[in-house]
């Protein structure tokens, strides 16, 4: 079969696999840059995540201190590359670095009464702020940030993300063929 620019075949093909790659673009970037596009149930995943890395700084600040939350806290950074910080009750920094870009959802978890959480989207990763108590009864804020969905991906590998663009649009190419 001779494809020639003029061909209608090569223009249908084309047409239709522009539109497939547009379609999962937009879906993507829908879904990436919304403001608050967690579904429910990974946002309950998420907030038990950072409960659960909270009440393991918390325990070691109350066991070693500030020291030993920090260290904590530098090897949560170090392993995964997302910041965490811990509080006081007040909103005073116990332990972790660049805790002031959690400023904003600290004050909101200080100025309020009993437990309370704080749940947000920032360039695609999610931030929860939340109370903890640990076994003295003493009450902590515990801060972080966590990968939310295909966002995650972007930025770890660079080589992968494109390898993975790339087989999705061989595979997107062979099935408009």
């Amino acid at each position: 079969m001779k494809l020639s620019v003029h061909s209608l075949f090569l223009k249908i093909f084309l047409w239709f696999w522009a539109t497939v790659i547009l379609t999962g673009i937009a879906l993507i970037l829908t879904f990436i840059f919304e403001p608050h596009s967690v579904p429910s149930q990974w946002e309950s995943t998420l907030r038990g995540t950072a409960a659960f890395s909270g009440a393991m700084a918390v325990e070691a600040a109350e066991r070693g201190g500030e020291k030993a939350a920090s260290e904590y806290l530098d090897r949560v950074e170090n392993e995964t590359r997302l910041r965490a910080c811990l509080f006081g009750r007040t909103g005073a920094v116990i332990a972790g670095i660049g805790c002031e870009t959690f400023s904003g959802m600290v004050s909101k978890v200080a100025a309020a009464t009993g437990s309370i959480s704080v749940f947000g989207m920032k360039y695609g990763i999610a931030r929860s702020a939340q109370t903890l108590r640990g076994v003295s009864g003493r009450e902590y804020i515990y801060a972080t940030e966590l990968p939310a969905g295909p966002r995650a991906a972007f930025g770890i590998d660079p080589l992968g993300v494109l390898l993975k663009w790339g087989v999705a649009l061989l595979v997107s190419g062979f099935i408009c063929y």
